[in-house]
């Protein structure tokens, strides 16, 4: 069965991915003398996406090779610290993931062939979330620093009140984030920022961290547990009333819309009003949880 069709284009399709996921391994093969050879594309069902790149020495002959997650993107080894498993048996691991939801998807066609009379409206008819209290500051800096400060502020009415006000606290988080001065920070650096910061106002035991598995279950967990978090967005689409797409752009997440078409509710930077986009309505995105 199809649940849900999108347009959008697989990770190896980003340029920025894929020149960053290069460095990395050539990174990787410096420390070892070795050279990295042409890249082949590893696809491992949906949201698994890996580039494998071998390794040979200054006669061209291969000695070993190195996986990189597109997702992340981060090196997948025996001497990784995501994964204590060797390169192979990871992607094992992932060929028998897609075995198991092989026969998930089985199962679902019995259930779709013969359905549950007894499924109730209330399933149907959905559900939605919204954070009160969240403020709307506009762009400064950089999206990632506004959305994040956004987060912040939240907090800063909500137990935590040592953090600044909008202005410095945009700074801060600028800076501690290394936002460049055009205004763009690199994704996997917004956790360490506001954990930096937090630190820094005494709420060392506030947790950030990136998550590129994002699920929207994740989204309602966090939504319904009053904890706003910063949402990363790669080629994002419109929100819905609009005509601009966000394009490559962080935003404050404050709520969800569990209908027929999922929703998330956020704060753009780009003005003070709420704005929906369609979950999935992206080619890639990251959350950022900000745990008290």
């Amino acid at each position: 069965p199809i649940l849900e069709f999108s347009k959008g284009f697989t990770p190896d399709k980003c340029s920025e991915l894929m020149t960053h996921s290069s460095e990395i391994a050539g990174k990787f093969a410096e420390k070892r003398g070795l050279n990295t050879g042409d890249t082949e594309l590893l696809y491992l069902g949906a949201t698994f996406y890996y580039a494998k790149f071998p390794l040979a020495d200054s006669r061209g002959i291969k000695q070993d090779s190195v996986i990189i997650d597109l997702t992340a993107p981060s090196v997948v080894d025996e001497s990784s610290t995501r994964l204590p498993v060797t390169g192979d048996e990871f992607l094992q691991q992932q060929q028998e993931k897609q075995k198991e939801i092989n026969v998930l998807w089985e199962a679902l066609d019995d259930q779709m062939e013969s359905p549950d009379p007894t499924i109730s409206a209330e399933s149907v008819t959905g559900t939605s979330g919204y954070i009160n209290g969240v403020p709307t500051y506009l762009w400064q800096l950089g999206c990632s620093p506004t959305a994040s400060a956004m987060v912040l502020g939240y907090w800063d009415s909500h137990g935590y009140p040592n953090f600044p006000g909008e202005d410095p606290l945009i700074q801060e988080l600028a800076t501690a984030m290394g936002t460049t001065p055009e205004g763009s920070t690199w994704p996997w650096d917004i956790d360490d920022g506001i954990d930096e910061v937090c630190a820094n106002h005494g709420y060392s035991s506030m947790d950030s961290s990136d998550d590129a598995w994002m699920t929207f279950d994740e989204v309602k967990s966090e939504v319904d547990a009053q904890r706003p978090f910063v949402l990363s967005l790669w080629s994002g689409g419109t929100p819905i009333g609009e005509d601009e797409p966000y394009g490559d752009h962080s935003v404050a997440c404050v709520g969800y819309h569990d209908y027929t078409e999922d929703w998330v509710s956020i704060h753009d930077t780009w003005d003070t009003q709420i704005h929906n986009i369609v979950y999935g309505d992206w080619l890639g995105a990251m959350a950022t949880w900000v745990r008290p």
